[in-house]
């Protein structure tokens, strides 16, 4: 009985330690407004929030010395999402909520993020090697991690769009599913007048 209670306190902590899913320390469901006090780089619609870190510096940082890559460097290292610096932030909003991310960055960085994504939410629910084909009929290994959570589900992928891209999502369970329902039952009006 002893054993028994004592795995089940281990087991609480364990799960009380993985934290909420979050985006440069914004929670999955929390209010646009919070993302954007926390990332004012960031431009946003009534449905999406988008922002590219190298754009951005760009625009901060005029000229091509080395005052230009300083500059660039200093804007650029607070918008690093764990150990790479993202080429592209997508941030889905429904109801004025953050629902998902999803995070573009350069593949060569992409056995350090799902390393820093395990240290952070624990070992991947799977983690897998599937092939990948492209337009010229080319196959590769695509390396795609997942952690399926309560709260949502977090997704790594070597391959992302290109070879050179590598992508993680990141997604709200409750928003995420009241989303696909709501899409479902759009698509089965719309399929009513065929």
């Amino acid at each position: 009985m002893k054993l028994a209670l004592a795995l089940l306190a281990a087991a609480g902590v364990a799960q009380a330690q993985t934290p909420p899913l979050e985006f440069k320390g914004v929670q999955l469901g929390a209010a646009v407004a919070d993302l954007k006090a926390t990332m004012p780089q960031i431009s946003c619609s009534d449905s999406m929030c988008r922002l590219s870190p190298w754009d951005y510096a760009r625009k901060q940082c005029p000229g091509t010395d080395q005052r230009h890559f300083d500059c660039m460097s200093s804007f650029i290292e607070p918008l690093k999402f764990g150990p790479a610096i993202p080429t592209n932030y997508t941030v889905m909003l429904r109801d004025g909520l953050v629902m998902s991310v999803t995070i573009r960055f350069p593949s060569v960085t992409f056995s350090q993020m799902v390393l820093a994504l395990s240290e952070k939410y624990g070992a991947p629910t799977t983690d897998r090697v599937e092939p990948a084909q492209n337009a010229a009929g080319a196959t590769f290994d695509n390396r795609v991690a997942t952690w399926e959570r309560p709260d949502g589900r977090i997704k790594a992928e070597q391959l992302y769009l290109t070879r050179e891209t590598s992508g993680v999502s990141i997604h709200d369970a409750r928003l995420t599913a009241a989303w696909a329902s709501e899409r479902a039952t759009k698509a089965k009006a719309s399929s009513k007048g065929l």
